[in-house]
């Protein structure tokens, strides 16, 4: 397999998003229909439904464990608890905002993100974001293995 042909996976990509606004959500939805990788998303208000949803606890006793958390800024001290020495600290973590200056995305790299992203405001933009996504953390690097794949 040369580099340019991909490994075309055949499970759905399990994504959180953990983000206080549902709009949000209903728009990365939307992008991620139109990339080639299968994708579930799952949504989460904040950090303690976060961590339910991490732990299996109620009410997402039947949740699978995430290929990748996409978290927003609101929720940064999550960010903290997923990176430290826990299961859940090879998930990748890629922080949203609507706005990120370039010192709040140093912090958020100090603090172990894997990616820092703007929220793109439009349908176009959003797009964009799913095809990035998916060409680069789907398709060219190697996500951790998932026991619940």
């Amino acid at each position: 397999m040369s580099i340019l042909q991909q490994e075309i996976r055949r499970a759905p990509v399990n994504i959180v998003i953990a983000h206080p606004d549902e709009d949000v959500m209903l728009r990365l939805q939307l992008a991620l229909r139109s990339i080639t990788t299968p994708a579930a998303l799952y949504h989460v208000k904040d950090e303690a439904s976060l961590f339910s949803f991490l732990r299996k606890a109620h009410p997402f006793e039947t949740a699978l464990r995430p290929d990748m958390i996409l978290l927003g800024c609101a929720l940064l001290p999550a960010l903290d608890r997923l990176k430290s020495d826990n299961p859940f600290s090879p998930i990748p973590v890629i922080v949203m905002a609507t706005d990120i200056t370039r010192e709040q995305s140093k912090e958020v790299h100090a603090r172990h993100a894997n990616a820092c992203m703007r929220i793109p405001s439009d349908t176009p933009g959003m797009r964009a974001f799913a095809s990035a996504l998916d060409a680069f953390w789907f398709r060219v690097a190697k996500l951790p293995v998932n026991p619940d794949a």
